[in-house]
């Protein structure tokens, strides 16, 4: 993954999870940035890999989840079963940060001007 890529899925994970669960989740928010940190192997087994994995995907269905319960956002709804299976098949912070970089262009493209 280059440095552009990381910067804009990392950035893509941190406004999901803010902008879905509030400002309180700012910390678990860096998780996607520790998640490559783990992949990248240094100094982390695999077991924290597996662990941070599943941390990252839970909070960002839980933001998902709970922008597409706003009526700003009601237009995502359609997309939400198709992202929920894309986050649970996902086994790496690139196939991740995809789905969370689509997500999130989407997000923005909803907020008024």
């Amino acid at each position: 993954m280059s440095d552009q890529d990381f910067q804009s899925y990392a950035g893509s994970y941190k406004n999901i999870v803010i902008r879905g669960l509030g400002e309180k989740y700012q910390l678990q928010a860096r998780n996607f940035e520790v998640l490559v940190i783990a992949e990248r192997g240094e100094s982390m087994g695999n077991k924290l890999v597996i662990k941070t994995l599943v941390s990252v995907k839970a909070l960002l269905n839980s933001a998902l989840t709970s922008i597409s319960l706003t009526s700003e956002f009601r237009l995502i709804r359609p997309h939400m079963s198709g992202w929920e299976q894309e986050i649970e098949l996902a086994d790496s912070s690139i196939k991740l940060g995809t789905i969370c970089k689509r997500a999130s262009d989407l997000i923005v493209s909803l907020i008024p001007a």
